[in-house]
């Protein structure tokens, strides 16, 4: 009888060793060290952190303003080579007086980087055209357009244009592949038979339409600097 209870009491204490060996192989919750390798996250290297938007605007217009003091060179869509400032002026005017007599610094298509708008003149005839410069897949490239393709540039980037009577109004700017294109604020349409009307794209009053305008031509204008 004793060797039995002895026997019993033998397994039952084995039993509980086997069990704690198991139970010290488990991590535990509260263990510091399991809890602290579970919620640390990767680090990164300073340099491969997204720029921050200041940064990004800085640097963009660095190198806008390396294009326009003759430091660097841009790619002309329009004349499809690579100029320096002076380079253009010559290429763009043949035998003509072409300057550049201002420019402002501004985000022309809300994308929160700068575009620089340059002020071109001919024959020293004012506000003959503009230069547009902007950063495009890592470099500067320039698209031109005439005084009535981007007539009182507002603080906002906003302007008014001249399409002839079949289409005028103001509009702000949208760059796609190497190309531009306008979003229009508002505009109207004039044929032989009908005058329309539009706002945002859709068809509105004439009311409403010069409404719109009035409000456009109540907006700051933008700065000018002196080139």
């Amino acid at each position: 009888m004793k060797k039995a209870r002895y026997f019993f009491a033998c397994s039952i204490i084995c039993a509980l060793l086997c069990s704690c060996a198991i139970q010290s192989r488990i991590p535990s919750n509260t263990d510091p060290q399991a809890s602290t390798h579970l919620i640390e996250k990767p680090s990164f290297p300073a340099e491969t952190q997204p720029y921050r938007e200041i940064d990004r605007w800085e640097t963009i217009q660095t190198k806008l303003l390396e294009v326009i003091s003759g430091a660097n060179t841009f790619f002309s869509h329009d004349f499809e080579k690579t100029l320096t400032i002076d380079d253009y002026c010559s290429t763009y005017g043949m035998d003509d007086a072409v300057k550049i007599t201002k420019y402002a610094i501004i985000d022309l298509d809300q994308d929160n980087v700068p575009e620089i708008v340059l002020g071109i003149t001919e024959n020293e005839q004012s506000d003959f055209g503009f230069l547009v410069l902007r950063y495009e897949n890592d470099s500067v490239v320039g698209y031109d357009f005439t005084y009535r393709q981007m007539i009182d540039l507002k603080k906002d980037g906003t302007f008014g244009y001249l399409g002839g009577v079949a289409d005028t109004g103001y509009a702000r700017l949208n760059f796609t592949d190497n190309s531009w294109e306008y979003i229009k604020i508002c505009n109207v349409t004039e044929t032989a038979d009908t005058v329309m009307f539009f706002c945002n794209g859709q068809e509105v009053s004439k009311e409403a339409y010069w409404e719109t305008v009035a409000e456009q031509d109540s907006k700051e204008e933008v700065e000018w600097l002196t080139y």
